[in-house]
């Protein structure tokens, strides 16, 4: 009886170690997380490596345009307004009309068929 059930933890200790052998791998150590630097490896190698971007001057530009130039507008934006206003004016009529399938309106429905049964059966 002690052998069977020491073999049974055996191998399900074998079955749990196969199943969680893939999880293993999702695991990182602190080098792969990105830790474990010391501040003297930092300091010596802090002018090679940047951790934000420089900042750039855009010149008074708003969306990349000088102040003063026209807005040239690009092929694709005058056949996408159409389309958009047009698709959302059919999701619009669509939500608009679609059926009720909610719980309540089935139950008012249902009441009223029944009572309209009963009223019948009475005359």
């Amino acid at each position: 009886m002690l052998f069977k059930s020491l073999a049974r933890s055996q191998a399900s200790r074998q079955i749990i170690a196969r199943n969680f052998a893939g999880v293993r791998s999702f695991q990182t150590n602190i080098a792969q997380r990105g830790g474990g630097h010391h501040d003297e490896h930092h300091d010596s190698h802090h002018d090679e490596h940047h951790h934000e971007e420089p900042y750039t001057d855009n010149d008074g530009r708003l969306f990349g345009i000088a102040q003063g130039e026209q807005y040239k507008s690009q092929g694709w934006e005058k056949r996408f307004l159409p389309l958009m206003y047009g698709g959302v004016l059919l999701l619009v009529i669509g939500l608009a009309f679609k059926p009720d399938y909610s719980v309540q309106s089935w139950a008012k429905e249902e009441a009223l068929r029944r009572r309209a049964a009963r009223t019948s059966q009475q005359e």
